[in-house]
């Protein structure tokens, strides 16, 4: 037999192996995505629910965002509250320079503006209390003295308060004016007190010392005799 004819033969039955095994290796691997060639249209895996059809569901709708009022702060970044009162955490008003304004503003007569503020008083802080008693000297009227004269009388309020209260007070007539001096010269431990038994003295022009009693009738004499 030609040897030429046998090693073809051999090489023919070889390539038929190799072949067959490769075909049988593609059969047994799972189907791979066909390459995306240039031009061709993307083909989505799944399908894609149309939006635009209705369901028997009920839907929700949640208002948008952009839609909500932003919020606002005042000077001490604290939220504005549209005129209520804004207590910190130690129960005093936040907005109090707020709060004035907004009495200030109200159109209410002089007398409810300084009662207002009389109310909200006791839930300022220091400075806020300065500037309502400056406000609430110019607005409540002699009558109305008594409801001041509280705070006048009241030893535990800040220096500056009392400042204020004081040259209030030294503004009102005289028949206002020195029985609480009176009052306040009585107390030895109001900071006010020697102060206003100076002012006494002035008036009346003698020192009693602490015979309250005496200068009472002193005083009294005195406004008879210095009628405002």
């Amino acid at each position: 037999m030609n040897s030429g004819k046998i090693i073809g033969g051999v090489i023919l039955a070889a390539g038929v192996i190799i072949g067959l095994s490769v075909w049988l290796g593609r059969q047994n691997q799972p189907n791979q995505p066909k390459p995306v060639q240039p031009g061709d249209q993307p083909v989505n895996s799944a399908p894609v629910a149309d939006i635009t059809k209705t369901s028997n569901t009920q839907s929700v709708t949640s208002p948008a965002i952009s839609t909500l009022p932003a919020a606002t702060t005042n000077s001490q970044g604290v939220p504005a509250t549209g005129g209520t009162l804004t207590p910190n955490a130690n129960g005093l008003i936040t907005d109090w320079s707020e709060k004035i304004d907004e009495a200030l503003k109200s159109g209410a007569e002089d007398r409810e503006v300084a009662k207002s503020l009389l109310k909200s008083f006791p839930r300022f802080p220091a400075e806020g209390q300065v500037e309502a008693i400056q406000h609430i000297s110019n607005l409540l009227p002699d009558e109305d003295y008594p409801e001041l004269a509280k705070l006048m009388e009241d030893e535990k309020l800040p220096e500056d308060v009392l400042d204020e209260l004081i040259m209030d007070l030294l503004n009102r007539p005289n028949k206002i004016m020195l029985p609480e001096l009176l009052e306040l010269a009585k107390n030895p431990q109001h900071p006010k007190a020697t102060e206003a038994k100076d002012f006494l003295e002035l008036y009346l022009e003698e020192d009693y010392g602490t015979d309250w009693n005496l200068w009472r009738t002193k005083m009294e004499e005195w406004l008879k005799a210095n009628p405002d």
